[in-house]
């Protein structure tokens, strides 16, 4: 599944606008109150037009989300309301176009013909029996996102398979990432494949597994296995000295945490949809991602991988993300990247050095930091009461005064006794 365009008018804070996407990685940047949380708000309605066609719970547009200007001191809705989305599902080969629309208080209209047609012919095809070779079958489109709340901490206890179609699309598009499901699945597959000889669930499960581990930097989490006693899962982990400890999933780091939930909810949603791939289904399922601040949490260093480290994982999905992160924003191709701030033609970031990213893509006014400013400023003024005609006292206080400055400055320990000599 891929978004080509979407065209959204009335929805939070955008009047009107239309956005196009890359079909692996888009990622949306500006400054803060732009419109990316609302972009991806939007698109989360827009999937959610699939949802509805495969019996799922869908995702409308909700009244908060109506934009309202200011009117005689009083907030007033503006209509119509209306979210437009054009793309495609693999295996269906022209372009698909829907929409949900709210014409005025009491009157909307959906225009989810297309996409639902799509879903229902797909979730017949799920739901054939063995006999009449399920491998043959369209893979289901996996739809997720995920918002820059922390993970849920009340994991499962239990866990009971239900359909495939229901386990993998269960609050995909809430925007709020949980351990909950994941979690519960991995410690009945722990337990089925210790109980049973099943190879099948064996397999999936070192999919499973494996799929985590490679977004890990230098696979620092690894012989993972879900442990009954501590109620998680556990891997060994290896600190930045070489040791090995086994480390809980709920004990690591926010920034591993956040990426292991995008690793095992994407990698679980897949299994489940399309079961019929086997350990395959993770590499071989298509569909739309969408992450706020993929950044955050994140080192540099990481930042700098992620991108390419899901596209490597996940190649069938396309995933639009936000960031505010120069580091991201410098591995993305020009068409990679939607900058709310300007538009028109960008160069490739990947072209340019970081000072360049951040002063002419993201619009930051010089990188020194905001106190350099003000003393350089404060400088400034200094000099300029100086009078044009100079005195040896006028000479004096510029030495002064350029001491202050240097002292301030630099950090080479030999130069600081140096001034403080001089000043003695």
């Amino acid at each position: 599944m891929r978004i080509r365009q979407i065209h959204i008018r009335n929805f939070k804070g955008i009047k009107e606008a239309t956005f196009g996407f890359h079909e692996q990685f888009t990622v949306l940047i500006g400054d803060n109150a732009t419109g990316k949380t609302t972009l991806l708000d939007a698109l989360a309605v827009a999937l959610g037009g699939f949802l509805s066609g495969v019996g799922q719970p869908s995702r409308a547009i909700r009244k908060d989300e109506i934009r309202t200007v200011r009117h005689v001191g009083q907030p007033v809705p503006q209509f119509p309301v209306k979210v437009e989305a054009w793309g495609a599902i693999e295996g269906f080969g022209h372009d698909l176009h829907w929409y949900r629309e709210i014409k005025n208080k009491s009157n909307s209209e959906q225009g989810l013909r297309s996409i639902r047609k799509v879903g229902k012919a797909m979730l017949q095809q799920a739901r054939m029996p063995q006999a009449e070779s399920p491998e043959a079958r369209l893979a289901l489109p996996l739809l997720a996102y995920f918002s820059t709340a922390q993970p849920a901490e009340n994991f499962a206890i239990k866990f009971k398979q239900g359909e495939g179609v229901e386990m993998g699309y269960r609050n995909c598009l809430s925007a709020r990432p949980s351990a909950k499901e994941f979690l519960g699945w991995a410690m009945a597959l722990e337990h089925n494949v210790a109980k049973f000889d099943r190879p099948h669930e064996l397999a999936l499960l070192k999919a499973f597994k494996d799929t985590i581990v490679s977004l890990l930097p230098d696979q620092k989490w690894t012989q993972l296995a879900y442990d009954m006693v501590q109620d998680d899962l556990v891997g060994v982990f290896q600190d930045s000295q070489g040791e090995k400890m086994e480390v809980a999933y709920r004990q690591l780091s926010d920034g591993y945490r956040r990426v292991i939930t995008f690793a095992a909810d994407l990698a679980y949603r897949c299994l489940q949809l399309n079961p019929q791939l086997g350990e395959r289904a993770i590499v071989d399922t298509p569909g739309v991602v969408l992450i706020d601040e993929i950044d955050q949490h994140l080192h540099p260093n990481w930042q700098r991988r992620i991108i390419t480290d899901l596209k490597r994982v996940f190649p069938k999905v396309q995933f639009i993300a936000t960031t505010h992160s120069p580091f991201i924003v410098q591995e993305l191709a020009a068409e990679e990247m939607i900058n709310l701030d300007h538009s028109g033609p960008h160069e490739s970031p990947k072209d340019l050095t970081l000072h360049q990213v951040v002063t002419d893509i993201m619009s930051v006014n010089g990188i020194r930091s905001h106190s350099f400013a003000q003393r350089l400023e404060a400088a400034r003024q200094e000099f300029a009461a100086l009078p044009k005609a100079l005195t040896l006292d006028d000479y004096q206080r510029i030495s002064d005064k350029l001491g202050e400055v240097l002292d301030g400055e630099v950090h080479d320990p030999v130069y600081q006794a140096f001034m403080e000599r001089t000043n003695d």
